[in-house]
């Protein structure tokens, strides 16, 4: 689960709930562990770091929001380009 703002650890839940492991991934602050919980604090547009926060996973929900600073439209593009930049490529499916 990529980001942890309104819609991230809702979804967490939901998975959480079914009896699914989930792993959090956030950029500034770690979740609290419990049974089928961990949580990971990185920069995901660190290409390293996103490998790593992902690997093993069957599903990647992104659910992250760009940062304010940059604003909505240029940071969702940088992302993109970080994301597209990636050695291997991102499989993707819609949930």
């Amino acid at each position: 689960m990529l980001g942890a703002g309104q819609i991230g650890p809702r979804v967490a839940e939901l998975l959480l709930a079914q009896g699914h492991r989930v792993r959090l991934v956030q950029r500034t602050r770690r979740a609290p562990e419990r049974p089928g919980l961990t949580s990971v604090c990185g920069d995901i547009t660190d290409l390293a770091f996103a490998e790593e926060a992902t690997r093993g996973a069957s599903v990647v929900y992104d659910c992250m929001n760009p940062p304010y600073h940059l604003g909505a439209r240029r940071a969702g593009w940088q992302i993109a380009r970080e994301r597209i930049k990636s050695p291997r490529p991102l499989r993707a499916r819609r949930a």
